[in-house]
């Protein structure tokens, strides 16, 4: 399935350019990941709640207030790169 990306209209979505056969093929695959997602037990992964973390951050800055330190572990991966990536949060 190719298709021309035709505008982007934000982070998550596009509108393209295609063929009536290419559109078939992509209307078809959408459908497809829409009842993948009515049922998570099919999908390879769970999707989690939002973690708030005003509590955790709380505790880093008074720890450095108060003098003392804290480590940083950056979420796993692996990459070949001479820097860090960005940390998450």
């Amino acid at each position: 399935c190719e298709f021309t990306i035709g505008e982007i209209i934000s982070d998550t979505e596009i509108r393209y350019k295609a063929d009536d056969e290419t559109k078939k093929d992509v209307e078809n695959l959408s459908k497809k990941l829409a009842e993948q997602m009515e049922s998570n037990a099919n999908l390879p992964f769970k999707i989690f709640p939002k973690i708030d973390q005003k509590e955790v951050y709380a505790e880093v800055y008074k720890r450095l207030l108060d003098g003392g330190a804290i480590s940083i572990f950056p979420e796993g991966g692996s990459h070949d790169q001479t820097k860090l990536l960005p940390l998450k949060a």
